[in-house]
C-alpha cells in the first residue's frame, strides 16, 4: 500500500520550559505553596461546646395524617399569602420552596396566622442571620413570643460568633435558652393555645438559594415527641 505511513514506536518529544507564558501549553506558573485552605480559620470541631452531646439513641415516630396538603412557595407572594393557613388537627401541608425563602419566613408567617402570642417555640437550625435574632428579639420585646428554646450547630457558633454572641445576648435577655452542639437538623415547633404545630424542613432559619422541602404537621403527639428530645438535649447541653 502506498500514501500509508508506517507507526513507529518512538516516543513524542517532550517540551519542557520554566516560561510563564508563552509555552507551548500556555500555562501560567503558580507556587503552590501559597494557596490556602477555603476553611483556614475554621476550628476543630472536636474543642468544641458539647461537640460530645448526642441523642441517647436512634428515635421514630409514626403519624397518621388525615389530609395532605400541597403548596409551592415564590417569592412573587409573601410565605403567609402562600402558606394561608395553617394545618387541621390531623392535617400536614407539604411544601417545596424554590430558594426564595428561608426557614425564617415560615416561622414568621406562622407567627402571623397563630393571630395570638406564640407560648412556647423550639428553633433547631444549622446557622442563623443577625437580622432572623433581630426579629426574634423584636417578637420578644412586642410579647408575640413568651418562651424559645435555640438549637444551632457549634460549627456555626464558633465560625459566626458574631452573630452567635448577638444571640446569645437576646435569649439571656428575654430569659430563653440557646444551645449550640453538633446538629444539622432544621425544624421548629410551635405552641400556642391549644393547637401544636411541628415543621420539618431541609432549609436553614437563614436565606439560602437552594430549592428546599418543608413538611408542617398539626399533631400534638408529634410536637411533645419531637420538643421532648430537643429538651432533653437542652438541659443535659446546658450544665457543659
Amino acid at each position: 500500500m502506498t500514501g500509508l505511513k508506517k507507526p513507529t514506536a518512538t516516543a513524542p518529544k517532550i517540551h519542557r520550559t520554566s516560561e510563564v507564558w508563552g509555552s507551548p501549553l500556555h500555562m501560567k506558573s503558580f507556587n503552590l505553596d501559597n494557596l490556602k485552605p477555603f476553611y483556614a480559620d475554621a476550628p476543630s470541631e472536636s474543642t468544641l461546646p458539647n461537640a460530645a452531646l448526642c441523642l441517647a439513641e436512634n428515635m421514630t415516630y409514626t403519624t397518621r395524617e388525615t389530609k395532605r396538603t400541597f403548596a409551592e412557595f415564590t417569592r412573587l407572594r409573601s410565605a403567609t399569602q402562600t402558606l394561608e393557613r395553617l394545618p387541621e388537627p390531623g392535617e400536614s401541608i407539604q411544601a417545596i420552596l424554590r430558594g426564595d425563602y428561608s426557614l425564617f419566613d415560615t416561622l414568621a408567617a406562622i407567627v402571623e396566622l397563630a393571630g395570638q402570642p406564640i407560648d412556647h417555640l423550639h428553633v433547631v437550625t444549622l446557622s442563623m442571620s443577625d437580622r432572623n435574632v433581630d426579629r426574634l428579639d423584636q417578637w420578644a420585646t412586642e410579647g408575640k413570643i413568651h418562651d424559645l428554646k435555640i438549637i444551632v450547630s457549634c460549627y456555626h457558633a464558633a465560625a459566626d460568633k458574631k452573630i452567635f454572641d448577638h444571640a446569645s445576648e437576646v435569649c439571656a435577655r428575654h430569659g430563653f435558652q440557646i444551645l449550640p452542639m453538633r446538629s444539622h437538623a432544621k425544624m421548629l415547633a410551635v405552641a400556642f393555645g391549644d393547637q401544636r404545630i411541628t415543621c420539618e424542613s431541609s432549609a436553614n432559619l437563614r436565606s439560602c438559594r437552594n430549592v428546599e422541602n418543608l413538611v408542617l404537621y398539626a399533631d400534638p403527639g408529634l410536637y411533645e415527641w419531637h420538643t421532648a428530645w430537643m429538651n432533653d438535649l437542652l438541659e443535659r447541653g446546658a450544665h457543659k
